[in-house]
């Protein structure tokens, strides 16, 4: 390579390297040098708008699609709980049923001890007061 050449592309590296460090890393270097024509640097800065303008609209829905899957989530969580609460309160109205229940039973068992005590009272004076008149005769 010819010396001159060596040097303006060294020159041409320094004004690259110094002027163009803020510029987006997916561009070409070629397309960024300081000697493109202005119709080219407008259109190299236009594809870019166009590309960054794209990358927006996918991290757009990539958002969008995060969100529904959120909302998604969150109506499947509300549904669970709504069974969960429902189940709960099928629970608490069977207990109160057992209970219920339980509280007829004691009652039933009450009066028939008390049935019973009167049976054996009852018999006890019939066969006690038999037994008198027997002795009594």
């Amino acid at each position: 390579m010819h010396k001159r050449m060596a040097e303006g592309a060294a020159a041409a590296d320094r004004r690259f390297f110094t002027k163009n460090v803020h510029t987006h890393l997916l561009c070409p270097l070629s397309l960024n040098a300081p000697q493109l024509s202005p119709t080219t640097q407008r259109v190299f800065q236009n594809t870019q708008r166009v590309f960054w303008k794209a990358q927006w609209v996918f991290w757009k829905a990539q958002w969008v699609f995060w969100k529904a899957q959120w909302v998604f989530w969150k109506a499947q969580w509300v549904f669970w709980k709504a069974q969960w609460v429902f189940w709960k309160a099928q629970w608490v109205f069977w207990k109160a049923q057992w209970v219920f229940w339980k509280a007829q039973w004691v009652f039933w068992k009450a009066q028939w001890v008390f049935w019973k005590a009167q049976w054996v009272s009852s018999t006890i004076k019939r066969v006690s007061r038999k037994w008198r008149q027997k002795r009594n005769h």
